[in-house]
Parts: C-alpha cells; sequence; structure tokens
C-alpha cells in the first residue's frame, strides 16, 4: 500500500482536492488508497485523475480490504474499558 500513497504523495494532491476530481466523497478516496475500503470498478475509472497511478496498483486497490490487529490498541482506555465489559458480559451469559 505503500506506493499507493506514495504516488499519491508524488501527485502533490490532497484527499480533498481528489474528491473533487473524481466525484467520489474525500474519505472514501482516502480509505481507498489506504487499502482501508475496497475500489470498485466504476470508482477505478474516476481514480484516473491521480496521474501516474499504474494500473497494477489499480488493481490491487480492488482486492478485498487487509485488516491488522494493532496490540497498542487495546491500550487506549476506552477500549480496553469496552473489552472489559465485553469479557465481564460473556461470563454472566455461561
Amino acid at each position: 500500500m505503500s506506493a499507493i500513497l506514495a504516488v499519491k504523495h508524488k501527485s502533490a494532491k490532497t484527499y480533498a482536492e481528489l474528491a473533487q476530481e473524481t466525484g467520489l466523497k474525500n474519505v472514501y478516496v482516502a480509505q481507498i488508497l489506504k487499502g482501508q475500503a475496497l475500489l470498485s470498478a466504476e470508482a477505478a475509472r474516476m481514480l484516473r485523475a491521480l496521474p501516474g497511478l499504474p494500473e497494477d496498483l489499480v488493481l490491487e486497490m480492488m482486492e478485498p480490504p487487509r485488516r491488522s490487529f494493532d496490540p497498542f490498541l487495546i491500550e487506549d482506555p476506552a477500549i480496553y474499558r469496552r473489552h472489559f465489559v465485553y469479557a465481564y458480559v460473556a461470563l454472566l451469559l455461561l
């Protein structure tokens, strides 16, 4: 995914500028370029506003998004408490 972001960085366009040029929402454009959302065939045609985007990277963005786990995320107090509540409720339901 870093190659896709490198193309975006080289273009010097913001997510908002790309969204305006493509007719897509800026959040969706950011999600596509960061590999967090699936690129549809229609959106792929619109994404040609990003100059220098090779076809192989477009095909990569059309693959299902990859999810990852960040072990430090659980250290966030709100998330830690939520996991604690889920575990407590699960124990009550047993």
